[in-house]
């Protein structure tokens, strides 16, 4: 390992900011503080009432659909979007009760946003450990990432719900397999690509993660094991497979009772595992001995409480750094290979701050005594969940198929390798002020999960190799991302942001990791609690920013045109936003289908741009409207395979009629995500 630290790590820093037994001033304004922003994030995923744009305007209009008739069905519409059917079915269903308002359809968002927290949570407390958990709920619910896609319209809410469920199902099969928990990890991977396809792409990675597991793992340990000159040990022997300081077998906290010690995995346990130091629990610390099945305890390491005790910083105290720092060595209470520990069997002394000593419960855990068949059962049973998934989705295999064949992503490139570290640069904040302030902590955050170790107080020490668990979740997280573009550039699909959802519980875990190695407690308070507020601030600036200029093209229709008008729309991607605004008796059509604007056909959708007569377009639009109406047309010349086309249109209308003027500029890409100038061709 390489440590690289302020100070010299043969010197290591004592804590300067002690544990208080009960929670204090401070740690209680934090508490509120915290508190305070969470309950305003909540709030703001219901304060978005501006136009829907096309995206959500499209979902809505798909939703609304009947599920059956002789009809256009919600199929039919889906078959033409290119998506999978499980949000819409869900959409479809609210809006039976809630009905189509803007504010409306977005709340099923909202809804499922908030409702994500919880088992990200459970998922949190599983790997990372109570306070880190916390933490991770807490910079979720005020990411502007999360606050924004928690008033779209859009699946995205519901990709993050079930990546933790999916999470907490794989974690059961890795920790306890049983039929139930191979079940609950496929229906998850079936619902996740029934959501959205970059799903697969997450599913993958995980796969793959699972197969080194079972492959490179087990090769790397007997390899490091010959090199040592010692034993070569089983394939998942009894051992912790790495240890807290990077990998070394033999050296980590052991997983739950009854657990599986599974390859490359650490789970922890929910009472508040401390990862980052070689120890765990509430008010006790773990580490094992040489042998990989003795522990040795530590006090004050790792408290979970809300209010100062914990989750504010002081989860490091000098007496049970000191604890696990000497049992580490081999010294206090640890146990050599033949386990036992010499503090006495599920107890252990720990040194008062004030002096004396007192004794307290282990939270240590008896070692598994799985074979290496045992422990392998874990990762081929996450395999079998996760090829379980494909009998979920199978059901609308044929659909997908036809999918692929003639919608993708018509409307944009494949993305270069460098998205990969645009998109942590959007899950932080985005291209604002605020954003790359945010992004500044999100990665010192990050950096901490990823690799950092606490040392007490205001010091850590980094391992540039990456320390567990921070290293797989950033290994999903980063994988999910590499498998997107490897697999954009291989079929021709599109990049999107908003795409990477896919990826984000992975990292939000990372940083709620990160914020757990901090030992200094004002330095944790105030990293969280400025985090929180700039992330509030941030996502309620994007949560309002108007999407699309739907609503000021229906204010000026309203006022302008008269019955009898011809608006036509190009490109039609801008079409399904305006006609939830424009005056209904007003004749809008879309360019080049000529068909209402309420849904984009993307079947064959460049082909038919490519082929399509701009001059015929606008001469049929002149012969209904007349030589008595006007003629309006709505459109941007910055869209993919539109180049010409519009221009096309417009120029068209501008020789039949020459007394043409703007009566809507083009909004700035800034201030209106959807935006797009109005045209008008007045009757001669």
């Amino acid at each position: 390992m390489t440590d690289v630290a302020v100070r010299p790590a043969e010197h290591k820093p004592e804590p300067v900011d002690q544990a208080e037994s009960t929670p204090d001033r401070a740690g209680r304004a934090f508490a509120v503080v915290v508190g305070v922003l969470v309950a305003a994030s909540v709030i703001v995923r219901f304060t978005a009432t501006q136009a829907l744009w096309l995206d959500e305007a499209q979902s809505v209009a798909i939703a609304r659909l009947p599920l059956s008739g002789s009809g256009t069905t919600m199929w039919d519409g889906l078959i033409q979007d290119g998506s999978p059917p499980l949000y819409y079915l869900l959409l479809h269903g609210w809006i039976a009760v809630a009905g189509e308002s803007n504010l409306a359809v977005r709340s099923l968002s909202a809804v499922i946003n908030i409702l994500a927290a919880w088992p990200l949570y459970l998922l949190g407390q599983r790997v990372i450990g109570s306070r880190g958990a916390k933490v991770a709920v807490v910079l979720y619910l005020t990411s502007p990432f999360a606050l924004y896609f928690g008033t779209e319209t859009r699946m995205y809410s519901l990709i993050v719900l079930l990546t933790a469920l999916g999470g907490l199902a794989l974690e059961r099969v890795l920790r306890a397999p049983s039929a139930r928990s191979v079940i609950g990890l496929a229906l998850a991977a079936g619902c996740l690509a029934l959501t959205h396809y970059w799903c697969l792409y997450l599913l993958m990675t995980v796969g793959v993660w699972l197969l080194g597991l079972l492959t490179i793992r087990p090769w790397y340990h007997r390899r490091r094991a010959r090199r040592a000159g010692g034993a070569v040990p089983a394939v998942g022997g009894a051992a912790s497979p790495t240890d807290s300081r990077g990998g070394r077998p033999g050296a980590g906290p052991h997983p739950p009772s009854g657990a599986q010690a599974v390859p490359g995995i650490r789970v922890y346990p929910a009472t508040g595992t401390y990862p980052g130091s070689s120890v765990a629990g509430r008010g006790a610390g773990q580490a094992t001995g040489v042998g990989g099945t003795g522990t040795a305890d530590g006090a004050g390491i790792g408290r979970t409480g809300f209010d100062g005790t914990g989750f504010d910083g002081t989860g490091l105290s000098g007496a049970g750094l000191r604890a696990a720092m000497s049992a580490s060595a081999g010294a206090g209470t640890a146990a050599g290979p033949g386990g036992g520990g010499a503090a006495g069997p599920g107890r252990a002394a720990a040194t008062r701050p004030g002096g004396g000593t007192r004794r307290h419960r282990s939270r240590a855990h008896a070692p598994s005594s799985s074979g290496p068949a045992t422990v392998r059962r874990g990762p081929i049973l996450g395999l079998v969940g996760i090829v379980g998934g494909g009998l979920v989705f199978a059901p609308w295999l044929p659909n997908f198929f036809n999918q692929l064949a003639h919608t993708g992503t018509p409307w944009g490139e494949p993305a270069s390798y460098a998205a990969i570290s645009h998109a942590y640069g959007q899950w932080a904040g985005g291209p604002t002020t605020l954003g790359r302030l945010l992004l500044f902590l999100v990665t010192g955050l990050a950096a901490a999960g990823l690799a950092g170790q606490a040392t007490g107080g205001r010091f850590l020490l980094i391992d540039l190799r990456g320390r567990e668990p921070g290293r797989t979740l950033f290994f999903l997280a980063t994988g999910t991302l590499f498998v997107a573009v490897t697999a954009g550039k291989l079929v021709g699909n599109a990049w999107a942001d908003r795409y990477t959802a896919t990826a984000f519980v992975p990292f939000v875990l990372v940083l709620g990791l990160g914020a757990t190695i901090i030992g200094d407690r004002r330095i944790f308070q105030g990293v969280i609690a400025v985090a929180a507020l700039i992330g509030l601030i941030a996502g309620t600036s994007d949560v309002h920013r108007e999407r699309t200029q739907a609503s000021e093209a229906a204010q000026i229709l309203q006022r302008l045109a008269r019955p009898g008008d011809v608006m036509l729309i190009c490109p039609d991607q801008i079409g399904p936003g305006l006609a939830r605004t424009v005056p209904p008796w007003l004749k809008v059509y879309v360019v080049p289908t000529y068909a209402p604007p309420d849904r984009v056909n993307w079947v064959d959708y460049e082909d038919r741009n490519e082929h399509a007569d701009g001059r015929a377009l606008a001469g049929r639009a002149l012969a209904e409207a007349g030589p008595q109406h006007t003629v309006f047309l709505a459109g941007s010349g910055a869209y993919r395979t539109y180049e010409n086309l519009c221009t096309e249109v417009q120029t068209t209308l501008a020789q039949a009629r020459p007394h043409a003027d703007q009566v809507m500029k083009q909004g700035l890409p800034a201030k209106v995500y959807e935006n797009y100038a109005l045209l008008r061709f007045r009757a001669s």
